[in-house]
């Protein structure tokens, strides 16, 4: 009973061997490999210096963002029936997001 299992266990082993074997063989010899030539290049337009108050700030203007347009959908979805109650969620999300965004 054992016999078949272990076979089957064996066959399997050996396939994968010879896969992984056939697999891992280098699509290139070491002397055809070639270096990467393409070379990316910058402008540094401008620098400025921030303090740790306007870095707070910052981190907070993602959830004002956020606020707006959770209230706008909301407002929005008052409004309208249908496919047309959707376009005022949408357009209440967007408008609620750019008002958050720009509230300081």
């Amino acid at each position: 009973m054992l016999k078949p299992s272990f076979n089957l266990l064996l066959s399997l082993v050996v396939a994968l061997t010879v896969t992984f074997s056939l697999n891992c063989a280098a699509a290139y010899q070491r002397d055809q490999a070639v270096p990467v030539e393409k070379v990316l290049y910058g402008e540094l337009v401008s620098v400025r210096n921030i303090t740790e108050k306007q870095l707070i700030e910052d981190q907070s203007r993602g959830w004002k963002t956020f606020g707006g347009a959770l209230i706008g959908g909301v407002i929005g979805h008052q409004f309208g029936g249908g496919s047309g109650q959707d376009v005022a969620t949408v357009l209440g999300a967007l408008i609620g997001a750019g008002v958050g965004h720009i509230w300081r």
